[in-house]
């Protein structure tokens, strides 16, 4: 179009790259407006120094204040006002209703729906609507409605995890279903096109280019081949019975669809379904076996079509990929295992819908690999819900179930997933905390194993100075007991949380104990300490667990007066069982169902500096991966032991079965197998680990392993998963509660002092106790499901 003589711009997300090669400007356009990375923009915080996704003018970055997509329906018809005389191009792909979810709070508030983020979606939509009549009033102010041609549709289907309804249509974004495909497109041409038509004929995005190049009057080279047809035979009214004979979706890795007329072909790795679009648009009956050749056809169509395509950007990696010498080779179609395993992390991270704070290195995780949005853990405490997730069973057949125990004295015949690796040829390296404290397994477990300690904090500067005096440094393997007993001496419990630590520290990144256990395994792998073996490491990630420290800039990030919180209703303990609670709050300083919003926001902000702190030590191993061209060769996982409460339901800490606890963060990547960027609302627990990393890694499963592997889900993120998700704690005497979930409903079980039900869909916060409001059959089916999740749960011969 800049050629042909218009003026170009471009007001929002580009998402074509970040490179200067690959910037608007580059690109064909005059001007530009926005920001270059990814949809998940904040609305708000619109800054200049955000590494992936500062906001831009033309070549500079910038700082905007303002709603993103208000400012981007300015800019657009401040564009249009300044080019009105001439034939311009105005490109406008807003960012909304993209998550994160964020509105000004007057558009909330006109909406009155039972989940409140669903109310935010809402308020993006109608916001964006308004930016929309912004550019068409400046259209019409202009006098240029009547030959302006004006396009509006989205990138893809609506996203389950900003609450979109795609209404009959099956699943949501990412997939291949028409949930996922079918978008909204609407033309507008009053000089060319009749107004109010409705065009029921099948039209795909790539029609856009040779649409408007029609239209505008560029002949495409002969050489340019296309596979998008204009449209503006079907939009003048032109009798076009069928534009495409055939549509294609080829989302790699053996998943893909394919549409002639009202038929549609889904094939999703091993599972083929075919539709009749015209009478089923929600995708519901598979007609594979009632029309077997329309199945064939399809089949073959498609595969005939692959093969005149070039190859994928995946196809052309590995072929350009260097042989390796054949001195270095491992065993083919042996993966790497790069575990890291964070302590306390809630769901407070970009990735799991949290848009208050900066996760730029777990963002670039997801976008390799699959997001898990409800996975959860068996026992909200450190060292029974590790000893669960790392040998595969249930916190009831371990028998841990408080942080003293030892596994290797309890369950001896239990194998540790390091030890599985070990003992199946790989070389395992681990650090920090991965096992609970100094439970850790030693030979058994680990080749080569550290566990670091922070170079200064205030209470231990004088105490670590007297000890390494005497005995060298507190990072020695040999001193690891002996610094125990000095701390034990000078009565230091530096993990302890009575009460909690929290504030800015002198120390650089690499001073503090996680800075030293990223670099430590950035170390093995650039030097690549595991031979010709593949490596399995675990980092043990400390942070954010209490004490809250870390360096000032994570600090500087979250000023506690611009950190969001949702105030907790008053009566909200009134209708939970005493022994659902617990009093840690009292640690941090509460008072029993009174708020103190300050103290919450600072001990926010410093728990939100440890999770930024942490993420920007996780981004080095990032860096080695690249640096070892080994992303493709390698599993890499990020999760957490169990969850953190920040205040809600006037709770501080763990040990609950509320979500906050109960639900934490995983994000799987796994090369050849998972779908870049997807993410899946699958139920899921952590006891699966186990098995999962077993059945990838080609190791035989122990039999008496509880958990399942999620290889299938990896593969397919619209599958739904588990059919509960079950986790325990214990209370005084040993009492346990109980807790189940299943995809609606969550039940807990307090014995006699009193039960749980809460309907997570309507009310994600687990305000409202619906046990006993006439909820008797929900309950008995609750009850029935506990019951069957608990009944497997004692071991007695392992073998």
């Amino acid at each position: 179009l800049k050629t042909a003589g218009y003026t170009t711009g471009v007001f929002g997300k580009w998402h074509l790259g970040l490179e200067k090669q690959h910037h608007p400007l580059s690109r064909g356009f005059d001007e530009f407006y926005g920001f270059l990375g990814h949809g998940a923009h904040d609305y708000f915080e619109l800054k200049a120094d955000d590494e992936h996704n500062g906001m831009w003018r033309n070549w500079d970055r910038i700082d905007d204040t303002g709603y993103l997509t208000d400012n981007l329906g300015r800019e657009a018809a401040a564009f249009i006002r300044n080019h009105h005389d001439e034939p311009f191009f105005c490109y406008l792909p807003f960012n909304a209703v993209h998550w994160p979810l964020q509105a000004p709070q007057e558009d909330v508030e006109r909406y009155r729906n039972d989940n409140p983020e669903r109310n935010i979606y809402l308020a993006m939509l109608d916001r964006m609507d308004q930016a929309v009549g912004v550019v068409l009033d400046e259209l019409e102010s202009q006098g240029l409605t009547e030959n302006t041609l004006v396009l509006f549709m989205s990138d893809n289907g609506g996203s389950k995890k900003v609450f979109a309804n795609n209404g009959k249509l099956r699943d949501f974004k990412q997939s291949t279903y028409e949930g996922g495909i079918r978008v909204p497109f609407m033309v507008s041409w009053p000089a060319e096109v009749e107004a109010g038509k409705v065009i029921e004929t099948p039209v795909i995005a790539l029609d856009l280019l040779p649409t408007i190049c029609q239209a505008v009057g560029i002949t495409i080279p002969s050489n340019r081949k296309l596979d998008g047809k204009s449209l503006l035979p079907l939009l003048q009214g032109e009798a076009v019975k069928q534009l495409h004979e055939y549509l294609y979706w080829d989302g790699d890795e053996g998943r893909y669809a394919i549409r002639n007329g009202d038929w549609k072909l889904v094939v999703r790795n091993d599972t083929v379904s075919l539709y009749n679009l015209a009478e089923d648009i929600g995708e519901e009956h598979d007609l594979k076996e009632v029309h077997p050749e329309k199945l064939q056809q399809l089949q073959e169509q498609f595969t005939a079509w692959r093969k005149q395509c070039p190859p994928t950007l995946r196809e052309q990696q590995t072929a350009k990929k260097k042989p390796v010498p054949a001195s270095t080779q491992r065993r083919s179609g042996t993966p790497n295992v790069l575990l890291v395993i964070c302590d306390d992390l809630n769901r407070h991270v970009t990735t799991s819908g949290y848009q208050h704070i900066k996760t730029p290195s777990l963002e670039a995780l997801a976008t390799r690999g699959m997001t898990f949005n409800r996975a959860y853990c068996q026992y909200p405490v450190c060292g029974p819900s590790r000893a669960s997730f790392l040998s595969g069973v249930y916190p009831e057949t371990t028998g841990i179930l408080d942080n003293k125990s030892d596994i290797r004295n309890v369950r001896p015949e239990l194998k540790s997933l390091p030890q599985l690796f070990k003992e199946n040829g790989y070389w395992t390296g681990g650090v920090g905390k991965v096992f609970h404290g100094k439970l850790d397994h030693g030979d058994t477990a680990w080749h080569e194993y550290h566990q670091f300690q922070n170079s200064w904090n205030p209470v231990l500067k004088p105490i670590q100075d007297a000890f390494e005096k005497e005995h060298g440094s507190i990072d020695l393997p040999e001193n690891q007991k002996a610094w125990r007993a000095a701390l034990k001496e000078n009565r230091v419990a530096v993990g302890g949380q009575s009460p909690p630590g929290y504030g800015p520290t002198d120390m650089t990144d690499a001073q503090h104990r996680d800075g030293k256990n990223v670099r430590q395994v950035a170390k093995w792998i650039n030097e690549q300490s595991h031979g010709d073996k593949p490596f399995f490491i675990t980092c043990g990630i400390h942070k954010p667990h209490v004490p809250f420290w870390a360096p000032q800039k994570y600090f500087d990030m979250y000023p506690p007066h611009k950190i969001p919180v949702q105030p907790v209703p008053l009566d909200d303990l009134d209708d939970i069982p005493p022994r659902a609670l617990v009093h840690r709050y009292e640690a941090f300083g509460f008072e029993r169902g009174v708020e103190n919003m300050k103290l919450r926001r600072d001990y926010m902000q410093a728990y939100h500096a440890c999770i930024t702190f942490i993420d920007a030590q996780i981004g080095l191993l990032w860096d080695a991966l690249d640096e070892q061209q080994l992303w493709e060769d390698t599993i890499v996982i990020v999760m957490s032991d169990h969850g953190y409460h920040l205040g809600e339901h006037f709770l501080w800490g763990k040990v609950t079965l509320f979500e906050e606890c109960a639900r934490v963060p995983l994000i799987i990547h796994v090369p050849g197998r998972t779908n870049a960027g997807s993410s899946t609302e699958g139920l899921v627990e952590l006891v699966d680990l186990l098995p999962t990393l077993c059945s990838l890694c080609d190791i035989t499963i122990p039999n008496y392993v509880q958990g399942t592997s999620l290889e299938l889900l990896l593969e397919d993120p619209s599958l739904p998963g588990k059919r509960q998700a079950y986790t325990v704690v214990t209370r005084g005497g040993g009492e346990l509660g109980l807790s189940v979930r299943v995809d609606r409903w969550r039940y807990a079980d307090w014995g006699d002092s009193g039960k749980e039900l809460y309907d997570l869909r309507n009310d994600p916060g687990e305000i409202r106790n619906q046990f006993g409001e006439s909820r008797q059959q929900q309950v008995q089916r609750m009850q029935r499901t506990l019951e069957n999740a608990r009944t497997p749960l004692r071991l007695t011969n392992p073998e």
